[in-house]
């Protein structure tokens, strides 16, 4: 039930006293001061009608208002929850970001530690290693006194202290065939082994033919191309284990029924990760 104002309630009063003092006056045959009532309560009438349709007006523009606020709380609120929306986004990007930060600092850090680690082991082996390979070479530079000027060991090739190991276990087992992955001065060494155990061959394999090419040559210059043989052997295809790798093309071992002693010496690292696993 609508709740009338003071001010509608005296307007309704006042009515109500006209209509009732208007029906008196027409009872008591005054219909002028009837008609004038009348014309009063008719004006009170058209006041109270005017107010009421002002209120309206007043009451439509306040809805209308209101209608415009909560358009623009709404709006307001949806655009706060966009702004959360990519406020979320961009957290999660930033977060993947120091995801990946994280992980390629972790991969400097266990690099750096890997080198130090490394670097730590040379410097250690500087207090022996020296001393080990000077040790060797005296006891190897004898054994071919009336060789050629000989090739540098260390390094890319096998080092003094392993050479004088292969040339030992030559001379202890006297291998009919020995095998060698990669060739250079190592297959030297290998050669004049055999030559002074007086029995079997060396066959080297080598995947770039340029460097079979340069050992062929240092062979020959010591006069040993009839013990030892280098075969160019590109890397091919080859399944270890469910993997498929890169090993020497097997054609060129053929013939080969039994391997003595077989050296791994290549190739290299760089022609792939585990390069040497084919060889077991």
């Amino acid at each position: 039930m609508p709740v009338l104002t003071p001010r509608l309630r005296g307007l309704a009063s006042l009515v109500a006293v006209l209509v009732v003092v208007a029906a008196a006056t027409a009872l008591t045959d005054r219909w002028g001061w009837s008609l004038a009532m009348l014309a009063v309560l008719l004006g009170a009438v058209l006041l109270l009608g005017m107010d009421i349709r002002h209120r309206q007006q007043v009451g439509a523009r306040d809805l209308r208002r209101l209608h415009e606020l909560l358009q623009a709380l709404e709006q307001r609120e949806e655009s706060r929850t966009h702004g959360l929306t990519e406020l979320r986004a961009a957290i999660g990007e930033g977060t993947d970001r120091l995801a990946g930060l994280a992980d390629v600092l972790r991969a400097e850090v266990d690099t750096a530690e890997e080198r130090h680690r490394e670097t730590t082991h040379r410097l250690g082996r500087l207090d022996y290693e020296p001393v080990n390979e000077v040790q060797a070479l005296l006891q190897l530079l004898p054994r071919v006194a009336d060789a050629p000027a000989l090739p540098g060991v260390g390094g890319w090739a096998l080092s003094a202290v392993t050479l004088l190991q292969l040339w030992d276990l030559v001379q202890l087992h006297r291998p009919t065939t020995v095998v060698e992955c990669g060739s250079g001065s190592s297959t030297l060494w290998l050669a004049y082994a055999i030559r002074e155990a007086g029995v079997g061959r060396v066959l080297a394999l080598d995947h770039s033919r340029r460097y079979a090419e340069e050992t062929r040559a240092l062979l020959a210059r010591h006069g040993l191309d009839t013990v030892a043989e280098v075969r160019h052997a590109p890397l091919e295809p080859v399944v270890v284990d469910g993997e498929e790798r890169r090993w020497y093309r097997s054609a060129e071992l053929a013939e080969v029924e039994q391997i003595d002693l077989l050296v791994v010496d290549g190739p290299p690292k760089a022609t792939g990760p585990m390069a040497r696993y084919p060889a077991v």
